[in-house]
């Protein structure tokens, strides 16, 4: 299993959520048939905090990154079973602000809002199986 934080940060890489540039009361994931509010994915993220911390990671000083990521409420989480994106670039449908952005991704080939390559870096906290992905947001 694999663990990837994401972060959207304006070009000066502030936090869009932390700033409420953003807005969580507006912020919506859409994935498939399902629709998560903020706080349902920060519940979500909660609830799989307790097994993620005890099956990883494998040293001392990823453990205290990996503690300080899942505390950060401004921080999104997404489980993957295998590599990001090799069963094809993922796509899912964010909701920022009040209006409906489609977000393609893969590790492969970056991060895409509606179609446009957007900048973003990803940090390899454990190889293999955490990862944090800032990624700069240009329209929200």
């Amino acid at each position: 299993m694999q663990y990837h934080f994401i972060e959207f940060v304006d070009a000066s890489g502030k936090n869009l959520l932390e700033s409420g540039r953003i807005s969580t009361s507006e912020f919506r994931l859409i994935s498939g048939d399902f629709t998560f509010t903020w706080d349902e994915m920060l519940a979500h993220k909660e609830r799989d905090a307790t097994s993620i911390s005890e099956t990883l990671p494998h040293n001392y000083e990823h453990a205290v990154i990996l503690n300080e990521m899942l505390s950060n409420d401004h921080l999104l989480l997404e489980a993957s079973q295998g590599n990001l994106g090799s069963y094809g670039p993922r796509e899912k449908i964010f909701t920022l602000n009040g209006a409906n952005h489609t977000f393609t991704y893969s590790l492969q080939e970056g991060f895409y809002q509606n179609g446009k390559k957007l900048a973003s870096t990803t940090e390899v906290i454990d190889k293999g199986y955490i990862f944090l992905h800032r990624i700069v947001l240009e329209e929200f």
